[in-house]
């Protein structure tokens, strides 16, 4: 998958679930976060997030947290999204 696809459909699968919760905060936060995704806001830092190999690991986290909720596991859905945004922390900021 191209990476415009991907970042395309990275803020679709988070969209979707912030909308679905009905957190309408939550859902304007994450837009204002998509809208500053650019290499203008974060530089080289955009490299580190679209790498080949966070994508993959961003994917892996999404159909951890997918599953979770297509199985109504609460808890696990939320202990797979700490992990993912630690991860992608991590991957951002460093240690």
């Amino acid at each position: 998958t191209r990476v415009e696809d991907w970042a395309r459909l990275d803020r679709r699968f988070h969209a979707t679930i912030s909308d679905a919760a009905g957190n309408g905060l939550l859902s304007m936060i994450l837009a204002t976060v998509h809208n500053n995704l650019n290499r203008e806001h974060l530089g080289g830092l955009l490299d580190n997030l679209r790498a080949r190999e966070n994508v993959r690991a961003s994917n892996a986290d999404h159909a951890r947290i997918a599953e979770a909720i297509r199985r109504r596991e609460i808890d696990e859905a939320a202990a797979a999204m700490r992990q993912h945004i630690a991860r992608l922390s991590k991957v951002l900021f460093g240690d």
